[in-house]
């Protein structure tokens, strides 16, 4: 009789394998595709290209896209990371492996994280099409800035919404509420408690284009520091997260319940 043990790598390979399976399907590549290039085609068709106008474009990039579509799109994937396993009643075979919940929990995370970055990359390239098509000046800079900025933010807001998936299976409303409250309530407060905010710190980074820099008067001064509250946060966000699944027990008639 076998005793074979996956290892952590092995464990990683079959949830990627899952996740992409369970997300690239024939019914989901059109809803896909035309996530990641609706806000693009949008601003190519809002945008006078004769005006060749960065200010317009800039502002659906970053206060449209980059502010809104990613946290709602993050809180919508890893909120449910958890949760739709459970209700589905599909987790049972997941636990019953020879793996810790703690890090099933890390590993459907760095798993789910791996290809909502290929969306997000999507997502820029389609707006580099579209800053190319309108004839914006050093467009290049600018979107390099984006896909890197926009990496973290992924890492960031996809901690935070696991973790709030796990406190609650109205994920939704607990993280616009907490969105509303932290990145646009304490963001804007003119002290130090501003940098509880990931959104804060996002536009420290963000600064780093001069373009934004300009257009929003932001400051990159301080960008290392930004750097390590965002992922000091996410390392913290993650760990209580794995925690919660790890000691909390969930059953399958309780969730289908409370949902419905």
């Amino acid at each position: 009789m076998s005793n074979y043990i996956p290892s952590f790598y092995a464990a990683a390979r079959g949830l990627w394998t899952l996740t992409w399976r369970s997300k690239l399907t024939r019914k989901r590549i059109i809803p896909i595709l035309a996530s990641m290039l609706a806000l693009p085609i949008f601003a190519a068709s809002v945008i006078d290209i004769d005006a060749r106008n960065k200010d317009d474009f800039i502002e659906i990039l970053i206060n449209l896209y980059f502010f809104v579509v990613i946290p709602i799109s993050c809180l919508f994937h890893y909120g449910a990371m958890i949760r739709d396993e459970l209700q589905d009643d599909t987790m049972t075979f997941l636990i019953t492996r020879p793996v810790s919940r703690a890090k099933i929990f890390l590993l459907k995370y760095v798993t789910l994280t791996l290809w909502v970055q290929m969306i997000a990359l999507g997502n820029g390239l389609a707006f580099w099409a579209a800053g190319l098509w309108l004839e914006i000046s050093d467009i290049f800079p600018l979107i390099k800035q984006l896909i890197i900025t926009q990496a973290i933010a992924v890492i960031a807001f996809g901690a935070l919404a696991s973790f709030i998936g796990m406190l609650t299976q109205k994920y939704l409303i607990a993280g616009i509420v907490y969105g509303f409250i932290v990145e646009f309530g304490i963001a804007q407060i003119p002290t130090n408690i501003n940098i509880l905010s990931i959104s804060h710190n996002l536009e420290t980074l963000l600064a780093r284009s001069v373009d934004l820099a300009s257009a929003y008067d932001w400051s990159s001064e301080g960008s290392s520091f930004a750097l390590a509250m965002i992922l000091g946060g996410s390392i913290l966000f993650l760990t209580m997260g794995a925690l919660l699944f790890h000691f909390r027990e969930f059953h399958h008639s309780d969730e289908m319940q409370k949902s419905s």
